[in-house]
């Protein structure tokens, strides 16, 4: 779990839990950055870098990759649509959610729904 970093004190904890928090927020609004994550944070951006690297073992790009593909699955996983686990993960191109999905999952996320999401909620 992204959300949790692999070396945990409770500083880090709450650093953790505030800057996954910011970066849902600032996904589902489409205007995640690096700067603007750091910003959110009160880091500069080469700070936010390294305590991602120290704390999780990711870079920026990794640690965004990985949140998306969280609430995706979140998503996906409550019945909603590809097109609404998109939208609500900050994938502003379904098509892309795809190939990064299928390329993450090896399935795409339509299968992954289909397999694993309540039949009930199922649309």
């Amino acid at each position: 779990d992204i959300a949790t970093p692999a070396k945990v004190d409770g500083l880090d904890q709450q650093f953790s839990d505030e800057l996954y928090s910011q970066a849902c927020q600032l996904l589902s609004q489409g205007t995640i950055s690096l700067d603007i994550l750091a910003i959110q944070m009160g880091l500069s951006s080469r700070t936010l870098q390294r305590k991602l690297q120290s704390l999780f073992g990711v870079n920026y790009s990794d640690y965004v990759r990985k949140i998306q593909m969280q609430l995706v699955v979140s998503q996906l996983q409550q019945g909603a649509s590809v097109k609404m686990a998109a939208r609500v993960a900050g994938f502003r191109d379904q098509a892309y959610l795809t190939r990064v999905f299928r390329q993450t999952f090896n399935m795409s996320p339509t299968e992954y729904r289909k397999r694993f999401a309540p039949s009930d909620n199922l649309t």
